[in-house]
């Protein structure tokens, strides 16, 4: 069963729900839905509502006339799978979030944080802010777990593409609000904020960004024709 946070208070669109539910998103995007439905009851509803509509539309569709050729290949398909059948999946309670010293740690970045979110190698960034890469999409989108030190920030900055955010662990506050664990915060291109951790612990987060910031400070301005050939140190 998977672990929910009944704090959370910001979650993907419907439209983004509905695209995670159809398996039509990229997989940077596809790891920030999962990795917020592991800590959202409401969403693993919602989720768990789109799936039925599905399985009902499907049921709906009129069946189509498929070759010959078709036929065999599947037939066969399933021949080899009997013959060497895959390993059964794990059961639900292995399959379940990871509860690490009272953290969760989304199924989704197990590939990647296979024991804790300090066992995994960070790059330190500023003297505040450590980067661990995970993936990059075909267009571009990188996927990092971002760590920002107790009381630390990073610099004031704008955005030259989309940003999804998820809190797996701590919290940050902006010029718009704070922000807990589970919560899903979608910037546009062209939003400029300054992410500040609490004061109580680390703020670790999952981040997919678009495209570079842009940083806005007078010396980290500076930065900025740098961060147009690649964006490898995402915003928070």
């Amino acid at each position: 069963m998977m672990t929910s946070n009944t704090a959370v208070k910001y979650h993907p669109s419907d439209d983004q729900l509905i695209d995670f539910s159809a398996g039509s998103l990229p997989m940077s995007r596809a790891l920030t839905i999962s990795a917020h439905i592991d800590q959202c009851a409401v969403c693993q509803q919602n989720i768990n509502k789109l799936q039925l509509l599905g399985s009902i539309q499907l049921e709906t569709i009129a069946s189509q006339p498929v070759a010959d050729t078709v036929k065999a290949s599947v037939l066969a398909k399933i021949s080899a799978a009997k013959q060497h059948p895959t390993p059964r999946p794990k059961p639900a309670a292995e399959q379940a979030p990871k509860r690490v010293g009272g953290l969760t740690i989304p199924r989704c970045l197990s590939r990647w944080v296979p024991d804790d979110y300090q066992s995994i190698k960070w790059t330190k960034i500023t003297s505040s802010v450590f980067l661990s890469e995970l993936c990059t999409d075909g267009n571009g989108a990188k996927a990092s777990l971002v760590k920002v030190k107790a009381g630390g920030s990073m610099a004031h900055h704008g955005h030259s593409g989309e940003e999804v955010t998820v809190i797996l662990q701590g919290s940050f506050s902006d010029q718009d609000g704070s922000y807990n664990p589970g919560d899903f915060i979608f910037r546009k291109s062209g939003d400029k904020h300054q992410p500040v951790a609490t004061h109580d612990q680390d703020c670790i987060c999952l981040i997919v960004l678009d495209g570079p910031v842009q940083f806005t400070g007078f010396f980290t301005r500076l930065l900025n024709p740098f961060l147009r050939l690649t964006h490898p140190v995402p915003s928070f």
